[in-house]
């Protein structure tokens, strides 16, 4: 996965790499079980914290 920052200030705040928040629409197919999962554990792998990521605490 890629995150692209969208302004300068954002590539700042992206390279200090402290947390992250994903963003889920619910209802939306794209957003299966499965994708959720993959999501946490890119953010956890890459980030510092990741709040109310609790995805990953049951066996897949």
């Amino acid at each position: 996965m890629i995150a692209q920052p969208l302004t300068e200030r954002c590539a700042r705040v992206l390279e200090r790499r402290a947390h992250a928040v994903l963003g889920i629409s619910l209802f939306n197919s794209h957003f299966s079980e499965a994708r959720i999962r993959t999501l946490c554990a890119w953010a956890l792998s890459n980030f510092e914290a990741v709040p109310n990521c609790r995805c990953l605490s049951r066996a897949p």
